[in-house]
């Protein structure tokens, strides 16, 4: 499994620009600790960087998730 973030064909200017500076940053990482960049597929209308896929989804939303149910 994969997860996948997508920039819809009629995004901005700006939106491209700063989806295409992500993938270059993010094709320079590699650590345990962040989520592995597998590539970006332009094949289609829709522009789509691949993701290995985080179970327990993006670490915001499981702080979130962490911190509303332990304060009991």
């Amino acid at each position: 499994m994969v997860a996948i973030k997508t920039l819809k064909e009629a995004a901005m200017d700006d939106a491209k620009v700063n989806f295409d500076r992500e993938a270059e940053l993010l094709a320079t990482l590699l650590h345990d600790n962040i989520v592995t960049f597998y590539g970006v597929c332009i094949d289609s209308d829709t522009s789509m960087m691949v993701f290995e896929y985080m179970e327990n989804g993006d670490l915001n939303n499981f702080l979130r998730y962490r911190y509303k149910y332990s304060k009991g």
